[in-house]
């Protein structure tokens, strides 16, 4: 490891967790809640990543009072039901253990509400793996991805160049970007190779066991 690269942060939804199933029943709850129509699969997949606040604004047109209802409808029951219906995906744990065995500082930077993510972690048994968690806060004031990233590299002391993010969709990228932090991107979450690479990874990766390697790559340039 160079002396470079010291820390990893990593994208919470779709990279080490697949919380799909829980969060699309917590949206199909909050819109139901408003008697608005169920959009279909390809459009309650892309709500998967962007900001809980923003999608709802962006899919189902909703703003103040009625935006404020869906998220309120969508949390009461996400965090009684939906946010226990996840997974962390296979290898994961394998691939934190070798990126911690080989000096890298562990965090997670997740447009999620930070609650909420400490929950999911400690659901799925990763609690404990990382260095601290930063998510965004409930009253939405923070919630971009470059919004997180910047709380956790002033929170650790990081400098964008010592880090590298690991996400799944664009949004992760973007956002790391405008922080001066590279991400490598995993195409097996919500995102594809093709959106990854579009918005600037530096390479994407298939699978959690070819993550430490990738991860050696980018500090050895």
């Amino acid at each position: 490891m160079t002396d470079a690269l010291r820390a990893v942060l990593f994208d919470l939804d779709g990279t080490l967790v697949d919380t799909e199933p829980g969060v699309v029943t917590s949206i199909l709850h909050a819109i139901d809640s408003l008697g608005l129509p169920h959009p279909d699969v390809d459009v309650l997949r892309s709500m998967l990543g962007p900001p809980l606040h923003d999608s709802f604004a962006s899919v189902f047109g909703l703003a103040g009072e009625k935006r404020d209802a869906a998220i309120k409808s969508y949390r009461d029951y996400y965090s009684t039901t939906g946010l226990y219906d996840c997974t962390a995906y296979d290898g994961v744990p394998a691939m934190l253990q070798e990126l911690t065995a080989a000096g890298y500082e562990l965090l997670v930077t997740t447009s999620k509400a930070e609650p909420f993510a400490e929950r999911v972690l400690e659901h799925v048994g990763l609690a404990g793996r990382f260095r601290a968690v930063h998510g965004a806060t409930l009253d939405g004031a923070v919630r971009t991805k470059g919004q997180i990233v910047t709380r956790a590299l002033a929170a650790t002391g990081l400098a964008g160049a010592e880090c590298v993010l690991i996400g799944d969709r664009e949004f992760d990228v973007t956002g790391a970007a405008g922080c001066g932090v590279a991400t490598i991107g995993v195409s097996w979450g919500y995102g594809t190779a093709e959106e990854l690479q579009g918005a600037g990874a530096v390479e994407v990766v298939d699978t959690p066991a070819g993550l430490a390697a990738a991860v050696g790559r980018f500090a050895a340039r």
